[in-house]
C-alpha cells in the first residue's frame, strides 16, 4: 500500500489506533509507512497485538473484543512493549512521525501504559480536521472517512488505524487544495 501524504517530509509515518478500558491498553495497531518519494509512504509494517487484562462488558461490546478472546491471544504488557519495540525495527523515534485520531491522549496512554514513546513527536487528525474542514462537529473518525469516500467497521483499533491511514491523505490533500486557492 503506497499512501500520498502531502507536505509530509518524516522518514517514517506511523499511523496507530489503541483500544483500552480503565486507563489500561489492551490493544495496539500500527502502521508503519516509510517515506519513499515526495510525500509517498509505503506500507512497511504492521501489528496488531492485544494485552491479556480484564476489560469491561460495556467496552466488549462496543469494540467487539470480547474477555475470552483476549484470554486466549492477549499477551503480558511485557510481551506486548516487546513486540512494539520489533515493529519498530530499531528506527530512532526522532525518526517516526505518529498519527492518530486523538493522538494526545494516545500518546499519554501509552506512556501510562510503559511503551517507550516519550518526546514522540505526533500529529492528531481529529485536530487537523478541525482546521482544515472549518468545523467543530462531525469530526469522528467514521464521519470524516465517510467524507472521503472509505467506509469501515469502527472501534477496532487495526480498522481505525487504516481508516486514520485514509484520512491523512485526504486531509492533507483537502489542506493542499485549501491552500491553492
Amino acid at each position: 500500500m503506497i499512501l500520498y501524504f502531502h507536505e509530509i517530509v518524516w522518514p517514517y509515518v506511523c499511523v496507530f489506533d489503541i483500544e483500552h478500558d480503565s486507563g489500561k491498553v489492551f490493544q495496539f495497531s500500527g502502521l508503519m509507512f516509510k517515506r519513499v518519494g515526495d510525500g509517498l509512504y509505503q506500507l512497511c509494517r504492521n501489528v496488531n497485538i492485544y494485552t491479556q487484562i480484564e476489560i469491561s462488558k460495556f467496552i466488549s461490546k462496543f469494540t467487539g473484543i470480547s474477555q475470552g478472546f483476549l484470554n486466549h491471544y492477549g499477551q503480558s504488557l511485557e510481551e506486548v512493549i516487546e513486540i512494539f519495540n520489533e515493529f519498530r525495527d530499531g528506527i530512532p523515534l526522532d525518526d517516526i512521525l505518529f498519527v492518530s485520531h486523538g493522538a494526545h491522549q494516545d500518546i499519554k496512554m501509552l506512556i501510562d501504559n510503559e511503551f517507550p514513546m516519550d518526546g514522540a513527536h505526533y500529529i492528531c487528525t481529529h485536530g487537523m480536521a478541525k482546521q482544515i474542514l472549518n468545523r467543530a462537529e462531525h469530526l469522528t473518525l467514521g464521519d470524516i472517512a465517510e467524507e472521503g469516500g472509505y467506509l469501515f467497521p469502527a472501534h477496532n483499533a487495526y480498522n481505525d488505524a487504516l481508516a486514520t491511514a485514509f484520512i491523512l491523505s485526504y486531509l492533507l490533500k483537502k489542506k493542499g487544495e485549501n491552500d491553492d486557492e
